[in-house]
C-alpha cells in the first residue's frame, strides 16, 4: 500500500537522481524551478559544483 501511496513521488526522485548522474543540467533546471523543486534543488546544485559552475 505504501509503495502506491509514495510511488509518483519516489518516481521523480528516481529520475532526478538520473538526470544528475548523466550531467543533464538543462532538464535538471527544468525540473528545479518547476513545480518539483524540492526534490530537484539540491541535486541540481551538486551537478552545477561539479562542473565548476557554482
Amino acid at each position: 500500500m505504501a509503495a502506491r501511496r509514495y510511488g509518483p513521488e519516489n518516481t521523480v526522485v528516481f529520475y532526478v537522481e538520473l538526470l544528475a548522474r548523466h550531467g543533464r543540467v538543462e532538464d535538471l533546471r527544468d525540473l528545479a524551478t518547476g513545480s518539483h523543486q524540492y526534490a530537484a534543488a539540491s541535486p541540481y546544485v551538486k551537478v552545477l559544483e561539479d562542473l565548476g559552475r557554482a
